[in-house]
């Protein structure tokens, strides 16, 4: 009877399959982590883009309100929740209570409600001053905030803002 020696190589290719699956699991997890921030940062793109767009859209109505509305009618910003229609937005006035100067805010009033959807604010602040020569002028400054989600204690809202003066 021939006796059949056992030899010390039993167990390589266990030891072979664990080393290889290790690094095709590290690779993976490497590419996932690659992938994952990258959808991250293009919808932070994206939600800065809608952000923004609510901003412009808010200083063109407040540009709309403060030239056009109140040149033709002058009580215009001093009545109180006055609500009017500027680019398919219902918006409400809120004027500064106790500013002389005529101070007021546009707001969407269903924005209020609905917290998942885009909003924008807008902060008008007029102050009486003189130009160069002397004479009486009004500055004003604009302040038009846009928000992708009304919730600003999302970690996912942003905020763009646009200021504008004259």
């Amino acid at each position: 009877m021939k006796k059949f020696s056992i030899k010390n190589q039993q167990g390589y290719a266990i030891l072979f399959s664990i080393v290889l699956i290790s690094a095709i699991s590290i690779i993976t997890a490497g590419l996932s982590n690659s992938a994952y921030k990258q959808i991250i940062l293009s919808s932070l793109a994206k939600d800065s883009q809608v952000a923004f767009y609510q901003a412009d859209t808010a200083s063109d109505c407040a540009f709309y309100a403060d030239l056009i509305k109140a040149g033709q009618d002058p009580t215009f910003f001093t009545i109180p929740d006055t609500s009017w229609s500027c680019g398919g937005y219902d918006l409400r006035i809120v004027p500064v209570i106790g500013d002389p100067n005529g101070d007021y805010s546009l707001l969407e009033p269903e924005a209020l409600t609905e917290a998942r959807s885009p909003c924008f604010n807008i902060i008008v602040d007029k102050e009486k001053g003189k130009d160069i020569d002397g004479n009486d002028i009004i500055q004003t400054n604009m302040k038009a905030k846009g928000y992708n989600i009304c919730n600003k204690n999302n970690p996912r809202t942003v905020e763009r803002e646009i200021e504008i003066n004259y």
